[in-house]
């Protein structure tokens, strides 16, 4: 439950890099690798952790099919624990408006040993009935929002993770980095494409 809520805290505080910038990155490195070679990318430096481990796993000559498979397999992890967190508030917008009946229905049993006293009756009542404001509250503006968000943040990044891996891959074949440029693009509205 609590990476659940550190997991959400990462998702609104941390904004993804823009796909654009990262494809930029990925060009420029493929021509560093192109002029001299993958050791050049030895001492570079990128904002990207993921990144900065593929690119080590480059430069380190890990074969490309075990790059890809040891940075496909990291992406699955990733995704499993945004999933995981996802799910945690998902059940939160399931159960919070149960609970907010199970109040109310405390609620209306205590109102109706207050029977006797009409002077009880009416905040006996509302307390009854704000524990199902609450828990339809608790599930629409919070828990239900907050697994929607996490899973579209979720599938961004698992979508910039890929991109990186195919640049990384395609680093590792020598390829030509406008062929690489052309290949991420694909990946981009025509709007934000590289240029």
């Amino acid at each position: 439950m609590l990476t659940s809520f550190r997991t959400l805290m990462k998702t609104f505080i941390n904004k993804p890099q823009p796909t654009a910038e990262i494809i930029a990155v990925m060009v420029k490195l493929a021509a560093k690798v192109r002029k001299e070679g993958v050791l050049a990318l030895e001492k570079e430096k990128v904002d990207d952790s993921f990144m900065e481990k593929a690119i080590r796993l480059l430069v380190d000559g890990i074969d490309q099919a075990t790059i890809r498979t040891m940075l496909d397999n990291e992406v699955s992890a990733i995704q499993e624990r945004h999933y995981n967190g996802s799910q945690v508030f998902e059940q939160i917008g399931t159960l919070a408006p149960a609970f907010g009946m199970i109040g109310t229905l405390i609620g209306l049993v205590q109102m109706l040993q207050s029977l006797s006293d009409p002077a009880a009756i009416g905040p006996s009542m509302a307390i009854a009935l704000i524990t199902t404001l609450y828990g339809a509250l608790i599930a629409n503006l919070l828990a239900i929002p907050f697994a929607k968000k996490l899973t579209i943040r979720s599938k961004e990044e698992t979508f910039l993770k890929e991109l990186m891996i195919e640049g990384v891959i395609s680093m590792a074949k020598k390829e030509n980095p406008n062929l690489m440029k052309s290949k991420l693009n694909v990946f981009l509205a025509p709007k934000i494409r590289v240029e």
